[in-house]
């Protein structure tokens, strides 16, 4: 072969590894751009839902509202307990401006002393959708915070799974590994769900490793029964990794919310789950 060939082979290899690193950083970088373009939007409606000095009467008055039928109902029952609540913390939820966001918002999860501060979506065909849409449906991660259609909107059902991104930056669900630290389980207990007609306060009692079975699809929650042979042989199973409250007993009779998330491991789950206190 002489040398001109052997430099027009040179010269070809080049190009094609030159176009095939640019189509890869070309990638990279749009993948970067939506991501914080996803972020931006999140804090965006984060700000503004978090003005609580702008908070409208009416959000007020729904926030408040919920407070005062729980302490007709548990004054009766127990004085003790409605001191043992925290104060239900404000948000300023616009639900129909929520709505023009994205129509599939339904809910607002917060929990204190975490990164979660996020509207809760779920598609009405797709499961998987918001896996990896955002906010504002556009492709990619961070995703969203979201339910599945087999769980009601109204956080009935014996047990609400919500999922969300395990992102390296704590955004998303990724703030949910810190309750891997038993100090930092035992002093931020509280999980407060909004949604237009209801402000939910739920305690969490246990956060541990699971394995990345589906949960609502492997075990029936459709009877009490069901409910109850899952609290005794998944939440409450000596062999699982991770933290769980002392002296809690959650039962058959509860509502509980299930926070999943993913691990290092393709095969496992981070779950954080806790129950409903109001």
């Amino acid at each position: 072969m002489d040398k001109n060939k052997s430099g027009n082979i040179y010269r070809i290899i080049c190009i094609v590894l030159l176009i095939i690193l640019i189509g890869v950083v070309a990638t990279w970088g749009y993948k970067i751009i939506a991501e914080n373009g996803a972020n931006n939007k999140y804090v965006e409606i984060q700000n503004t839902v978090n003005s609580v000095s702008g908070q409208d009467d009416n959000s007020i008055s729904e926030v408040d509202e919920t407070e005062e039928v729980f302490e007709e109902e548990t004054e009766t029952e127990s004085e003790e307990l409605v001191y043992s609540l925290p104060e239900i913390p404000q948000k300023n939820l616009d639900w129909e401006s929520l709505s023009k966001e994205n129509e599939d918002i339904y809910a607002w999860i917060y929990i204190p002393g975490t990164l979660v501060d996020y509207p809760i979506v779920q598609h009405p065909t797709d499961d998987s959708y918001y896996l990896n849409h955002n906010i504002d449906g556009s492709y990619g991660k961070p995703g969203c915070i979201y339910t599945e259609k087999i769980n009601s909107k109204d956080f009935t059902n014996y047990n609400t799974v919500i999922y969300g991104h395990n992102m390296k930056n704590g955004d998303m669900f990724g703030s949910l590994h810190d309750y891997e630290d038993n100090t930092f389980f035992e002093e931020n207990p509280y999980v407060y769900v909004y949604t237009k007609e209801n402000v939910f306060v739920y305690e969490i009692f246990a956060a541990y490793i699971a394995s990345n079975a589906h949960i609502l699809n492997t075990n029936d929650f459709s009877t009490q029964e069901g409910f109850a042979e899952y609290l005794d042989n998944v939440v409450y199973n000596k062999n699982s990794v991770g933290n769980f409250k002392t002296g809690s007993k959650v039962s058959s009779d509860n509502r509980i919310i299930t926070l999943s998330t993913c691990t290092s491991a393709s095969n496992q789950r981070w779950l954080v789950q806790a129950v409903l206190v109001n």
